[in-house]
């Protein structure tokens, strides 16, 4: 029999409701877990970095959305509009001696796809191995989804925690008791039948989880989302540690997380340069967000042009100020 191949688009979206929906509660709750942590790592994601100079035509939230997505943006003049734009596209065609595409198939929604030179436009990578992240943050997603669903499961067994044996025609004796105790009715009443002590007629078998469980779950999903944060280049701190962290400790956490900046923001600085260098008129930067002093201002392609005009007259600039939005 020949292996089954994986189809995300198909297992993720389709089979569940053509096999009738999700059924099973269990299974609902996890995939909802799950959709939310993607939601909310690719949120962070897609905020780690300020782009300083772009032009106003250009958006910066498809701009690094590109980059999660499909590892690649390019920027370029578009004649036919007269802007500058930045979309997502794909290499094609053949590689130069540095493996670099030398020509780009640029994706414009709702129109047709038009094939530029290498030659005529800056492509933008979102790292070095030029991958996206979307398989790391599904990864991570799912981990912490499935450690959610164990705390709840721990929690649910820390309530209901004995499975008790009883004849059928006792059944609804028993349910009405563990009903009434699960309201936390102040006193429940038992009935004897026959001289026999029904309380005796019992057989419980203890579900129980270690009380200590709950809590270790609950550390480790707190290791796993900092180390998903460390990845992806966002600082974060051990706030388990009940005593003070050392020096050398806090320096090495610091380095990593540098290192997991740089992996990303490399890429996209060099980009910058390179549309800066294609396009002199412009002076494109990208910082990591939390650098960005909170006294920065973003100028304005019309600001920067007022301003060169003035200091060619020997004026003092005085361009309108835009304050980053916090």
């Amino acid at each position: 029999m020949s292996k089954q191949k994986f189809d995300y688009v198909y297992d993720t979206y389709y089979r569940d409701h053509l096999n009738g929906g999700r059924r099973n509660p269990s299974n609902n709750v996890q995939w909802l877990t799950q959709s939310m942590y993607e939601t909310k790592l690719i949120e962070l994601c897609s905020n780690r970095f300020e782009w300083v100079g772009l032009p106003d035509t250009v958006d910066r939230r498809h701009l690094e959305m590109s980059l999660l997505g499909g590892g690649l943006a390019v920027f370029f003049f578009d004649k036919q509009f007269s802007r500058y734009l930045a979309l997502a596209a794909a290499g094609v065609g053949k590689i130069n001696m540095y493996g670099n595409p030398v020509s780009f198939t640029i994706a414009r929604p709702n129109m047709r796809s038009i094939t530029l030179s290498g030659k005529t436009c800056v492509p933008i990578w979102a790292n070095y191995t030029r991958t996206s992240e979307m398989a790391f943050i599904r990864l991570y997603a799912k981990k912490l989804a499935g450690l959610d669903r164990s705390i709840e499961i721990v929690t649910e067994s820390m309530r209901y925690s004995k499975l008790v044996q009883v004849k059928e025609e006792e059944r609804l004796s028993y349910v009405n008791i563990l009903r009434q105790h699960a309201e936390g009715q102040p006193v429940i009443f038992g009935v004897r039948q026959d001289g026999i002590d029904m309380m005796d007629q019992i057989s419980v078998f203890d579900l129980g989880v270690p009380q200590h469980a709950l809590t270790d779950l609950r550390s480790e999903r707190i290791k796993l989302w900092n180390e998903c944060m460390g990845m992806l280049g966002i600082n974060n701190a051990n706030q388990e540690k009940k005593e003070r962290l050392v020096e050398s400790e806090v320096s090495a956490n610091d380095e990593q997380v540098d290192l997991m900046k740089n992996v990303a923001l490399n890429a996209r600085r060099q980009g910058a340069e390179q549309i800066n260098r294609m396009y002199p008129g412009l002076k494109v930067s990208v910082h990591y967000a939390s650098d960005v002093p909170q006294n920065y201002y973003l100028p304005s392609l019309n600001d920067m042009d007022k301003s060169e005009e003035l200091q060619d007259e020997g004026e003092k600039p005085e361009p309108e100020k835009k304050e980053i939005e916090s």
